[in-house]
């Protein structure tokens, strides 16, 4: 264990209580088996010292979901969400719903990466696919490419 990784449990992790003109900070905690990743959902934004305590274990910021997450679980990682959040919940996305939301996210690249040379050969080639007919691309299918010769017997 790192001596930050035992800071961050060894530290009482309380929020800050809320004042009259503040609202109190909630957490919300979810562990899902289909990827073996935490996440950590928060209503305000984190104080410096609790982002500190959750970054030092791992968890990074997913801008486009607004959250926490963690790439794997670890007993270190369980403890600091339980003391934020007091519990951990399943995950209520499904991995066909995150993949869903990413492809939503992601849609518009092709479209905006057009212009740039590896992505404009990627862009083009299903149109020229679309326009070769079809005996010859079920011949091309059963073709060996080249690059399995051996080159080093001259």
């Amino acid at each position: 264990m790192t001596q930050t990784t035992a800071l961050a449990l060894t530290a009482s992790i309380t929020p800050p209580p809320a004042s009259e003109d503040s609202p109190a900070q909630s957490y919300r905690a979810t562990y899902s088996p289909d990827d073996n990743k935490l996440r950590l959902y928060a209503a305000l934004r984190l104080d410096d010292e609790t982002y500190q305590k959750i970054h030092a274990v791992g968890f990074r910021w997913a801008p486009k979901q607004e959250l926490f997450v963690v790439p794997a679980w670890t007993p270190a990682r369980e403890d600091v969400l339980l003391s934020l959040a007091g519990d951990i919940e399943d995950d209520d996305n499904t991995l066909f719903d995150r993949q869903e939301q990413r492809a939503d996210r992601f849609s518009g690249y092709s479209e905006k990466r057009a212009g740039e040379p590896l992505y404009n050969v990627m862009y083009e080639i299903r149109f020229i696919v679309r326009e070769t007919p079809a005996y010859v691309r079920e011949a091309e299918r059963w073709l060996v490419p080249n690059k399995l010769t051996d080159r080093s017997r001259g």
